[in-house]
């Protein structure tokens, strides 16, 4: 019922970028790039990321992105699905525009990163290379609106960006 008080949102599109969503951010996290995930994720997400990723080095450990068997391109996972779990809308007020929601959706990845471990000098199980499942929740914050086309090919604009708030 919520979808339906979302007008103007492309179910398929938003799904098609959340999987998108789900490369860049998990590769910038493993990466450490910070300044890319600061402009994508809620302040205390960015926060919760640097923290799990700091527990590396501070346990002597560095985390290796691998490749998939499969030399599809995707380094370090592979995103088996994407679904929307939830959708919440927000009541408009001060601060809270028209059509703000958060939409939760469910990923289900394989992912192929490596840890060092410089005390053991090898690889720590199960982060030694093999295929791990890995199943998050992510919620997603912004705003639909139904706006007029802008543009030659007739397609209206797709509301405020989408920001990662959550991750569980």
């Amino acid at each position: 019922m919520s979808l339906r008080l979302l007008q103007g949102l492309d179910l398929e599109d938003f799904l098609e970028g959340c999987s998108h969503a789900y490369r860049v951010v998990m590769t910038a996290m493993y990466t450490r790039d910070w300044e890319t995930l600061e402009h994508l994720v809620s302040p205390s997400c960015l926060e919760a990321m640097q923290a799990s990723m700091e527990q590396f080095g501070d346990a002597g450990q560095r985390l290796e992105m691998e490749s998939s068997e499969e030399g599809d391109g995707n380094d370090g996972f592979k995103l088996i699905s994407c679904r929307l779990r939830r959708a919440q809308v927000l009541k408009p007020a001060e601060g809270v525009p028209p059509g703000a929601c958060h939409l939760s959706v469910h990923f289900v990845a394989e992912e192929y990163f490596r840890v060092f471990s410089f005390h053991a000098n090898d690889y720590v199980p199960p982060f030694d290379g093999q295929r791990r499942r890995q199943e998050s929740t992510w919620v997603f914050e912004g705003a639909v609106s139904r706006g007029e086309a802008d543009g030659e090919d007739g397609e209206a604009p797709g509301g405020a960006g989408w920001v990662v708030r959550t991750i569980s």
